[in-house]
């Protein structure tokens, strides 16, 4: 049975918060790892081997004056990135987009699903609202799929409607 509760998951000596809320007092490597274990529990959510996906290297911005963080003290004006791909073939899109809407879904996350109107890509899209956390999930029909993933304190305010051509799926 794979593992679904990235919240449960990211648990450590801060206590009741995720590494991503305690990685503003801490090192940006506890931001990292929290980056790529959710990387590991979506694909696990959808079924995905672990041998089967690319996963890129992590980056940090900081943007002191970005619009979308200016709530925010200037000092945590910043997010972590990280990007995994996945091959097509390995998994349906179908039991892609419901595997890992269902265990992110389970683990406190904010799931809304997207399609295409002029093809038959999908975007999923996923916030917690206690981990600093955003995830976007584009998969095409035959299961080829992109996995970006934003933690640190301005992640959550960077999630944007994926606009036209894709419309909220009902």
């Amino acid at each position: 049975m794979p593992r679904t509760d990235p919240v449960d998951l990211s648990r450590d000596q801060a206590g009741d918060r995720g590494v991503a809320a305690a990685a503003v007092a801490r090192s940006s490597s506890a931001t990292a790892s929290f980056a790529a274990e959710l990387i590991r529990v979506a694909w696990d959510a959808g079924l995905v081997p672990p041998d089967r996906p690319q996963v890129f290297g992590y980056a940090e911005s900081h943007r002191p004056r970005a619009s979308a963080c200016a709530d925010l003290p200037e000092a945590h004006r910043w997010w972590g990135s990280q990007t995994s791909t996945l091959v097509g073939g390995v998994v349906e899109q179908a039991a892609l987009l419901d595997g890992v809407a269902g265990g992110l879904a389970d683990g406190g996350y904010a799931v809304r699903r997207y399609r295409s109107l002029r093809s038959t890509s999908r975007v999923l899209d996923a916030v917690h609202p206690a981990d600093d956390a955003y995830l976007q999930l584009h998969v095409t029909e035959d299961g080829a799929a992109t996995l970006a993933v934003k933690v640190g304190p301005c992640a959550r305010r960077l999630q944007v409607d994926p606009g036209p051509p894709y419309e909220v799926e009902r």
